[in-house]
């Protein structure tokens, strides 16, 4: 198992933090986010990550994770103000249908009331902290899970990945020699009546006329 950094980077205001790692030669990215409070912030933040992904990080790969500050569905509230939909919540659902992005927390416990923010004062439970997922790493996902942490508010989101073993390189693909046309000789053995058996194929007659 071979593992190196292959880019890193962070935002200005430390909201965005990212790192491209080369994962038994699979790139893989890994974006830490952590979204501002106020909403009219949150529909600028989440623009700006649109742009930043698209631009530095590794789409079909990508594990982006952290506080949004912000629900999916109604399920991950509960007390507080009735629920309903924000611009940033609709943005979030635009930017995850746009780079193919799942809440795999959701996605492996669609009906389960588990919460990552509590606060105790205003009698308020939410769902603010989860990962994003490229959807094909859905069948390499393991556990994904809500722990209690030390943060006097905020719960542990737990990711768990399998990572499977490099596929072994094939062959490859044949490239043929064009510099072989202009030679006058291949040329009128091209033209010979040739027969092929078994494993005699036309490839290995071309390397052979081209190893002499």
């Amino acid at each position: 198992m071979k593992t190196k950094v292959d880019y890193s980077f962070k935002d200005n205001s430390g909201r965005i933090v990212l790192i491209t790692i080369q994962f038994n030669n699979t790139k893989l990215s890994l974006c830490n986010i952590y979204a501002p409070n106020n909403l009219a912030e949150q529909v600028q933040f989440i623009q700006d990550l649109n742009c930043f992904l698209l631009d530095k990080s590794e789409l079909s790969t990508l594990i982006l994770g952290g506080d949004w500050n912000c629900t999916l569905s109604k399920i991950d509230k509960s007390g507080g103000a009735k629920w309903k939909p924000t611009n940033s919540r609709n943005m979030l659902l635009i930017m995850m249908e746009m780079f193919d992005l799942i809440d795999i927390q959701r996605k492996r416990h669609p009906n389960l009331k588990k919460f990552s923010y509590c606060s105790k004062s205003l009698g308020v439970k939410s769902r603010i902290d989860y990962f994003l997922i490229a959807s094909g790493l859905k069948a390499h996902v393991k556990k994904s899970d809500i722990l209690p942490s030390i943060a006097p508010d905020h719960s542990t989101i737990l990711l768990v990945l399998s990572c499977p073993e490099p596929t072994p390189r094939g062959p490859g693909f044949w490239k043929f020699n064009n510099a072989l046309l202009q030679n006058t000789e291949y040329r009128k053995w091209l033209g010979k009546d040739t027969h092929f058996s078994g494993k005699n194929t036309i490839t290995s007659q071309i390397n052979n006329f081209s190893g002499r």
